[in-house]
């Protein structure tokens, strides 16, 4: 905001947080994921004024004050930090994900789906979440799950994951934190082919769904 002093009227007040804490601009940054809302702006309250800059008047017949704005929708860390770039993007593909698997009732129709084994291939933070949806359905099925792509080749950067030394809140980057019977994480990563011939690495389950499915037709 180098041209002007302008803040929105739902601008977090800096006097409401400890001295010295950073405050992010979600609305201008290009760091985070925003969604487009009509009417997010409230601009009849506080008597239609705008009490985070000089009291500007936006109720005016002819002139009025556009409510619309692209918000954030990146969720934050589960210690409350933000999210950002990549990780930005990643929570937010992963929160609607497992909203999904918590909600859908189809997929739970043990009477006309049939299935034994159940996977989000490149995606560990859904473990849980497939382990309590196997369990809704009876654990009718086995949880083929992913580690990151980024874990790296070290015994120790493995044994570190495996045992969540990091003290990570849900499985991902930083460790793994579910246990169940009927699941099993895989690594590596595979490398395979895709329709057109090209090179690509593919997560583990991946290839484990084809050993399966390839051990069980023999």
């Amino acid at each position: 905001m180098l041209a002007s002093n302008y803040l929105d009227p739902d601008a977090p007040d800096p006097a409401l947080y400890p001295q010295g804490m950073r405050l992010w601009n979600l609305r201008r940054s290009g760091f985070n994921v925003k969604k487009y809302v009509v009417d997010h702006i409230n601009i009849y309250a506080n008597d239609g004024k705008n009490a985070r800059y000089n009291d500007e008047v936006m109720v005016t017949i002819g002139d009025e004050y556009v409510a619309d704005r692209w918000i954030t929708v990146s969720p934050n860390q589960e210690t409350g930090a933000g999210s950002f770039g990549r990780h930005a993007q990643r929570r937010f593909v992963v929160s609607a994900f497992k909203a999904v698997i918590d909600t859908n009732q189809a997929i739970r129709d043990t009477d006309t789906l049939v299935f034994n084994l159940i996977a989000t291939p490149g995606y560990p933070e859904a473990i849980q979440n497939m382990i309590a949806f196997n369990a809704d359905r009876g654990q009718t099925a086995f949880v083929l799950g992913d580690t990151p792509f980024r874990l790296a080749p070290t015994g120790t950067e493995l044994s570190n994951w495996g045992n969540n030394n990091a003290l990570a809140f849900d499985n991902g980057d930083d460790g793994a934190v579910s246990s169940d019977e009927y699941m099993a994480m895989f690594y590596p990563s595979g490398f395979t082919n895709d329709n057109t011939g090209n090179s690509i690495v593919v997560p583990a389950s991946h290839m484990m769904m084809r050993t399966i499915a390839n051990s069980d037709a023999k």
